[in-house]
C-alpha cells in the first residue's frame, strides 16, 4: 500500500511513533496505531523506501 493510500484510508487514526530506524533510502517507524472508535492500541511498523530527502517536522 502506498503511503498516500494509507494516510487516506486511515486519516482518522493516530500513529504514535516510539522508535525510528534509518538506512540507505529506507525508513521504519515503529509504534502504536490508535483507533478512533475506541482506545485500543495496535502495534504497528511502517517501512518505506524513498528517494530524495526526508523532512521531519515536530511540534516544538
Amino acid at each position: 500500500m502506498s503511503l498516500k493510500d494509507f494516510v487516506e484510508k486511515y486519516s482518522e487514526y493516530y500513529f504514535e511513533i516510539l522508535d525510528e530506524l534509518y538506512g540507505f533510502n529506507q525508513v521504519e517507524y515503529i509504534g502504536y496505531l490508535r483507533s478512533p472508535q475506541n482506545d485500543e492500541l495496535i502495534q504497528m511498523s511502517l517501512s518505506m523506501y524513498f528517494t530524495g530527502d526526508i523532512v521531519y517536522e515536530t511540534e516544538e
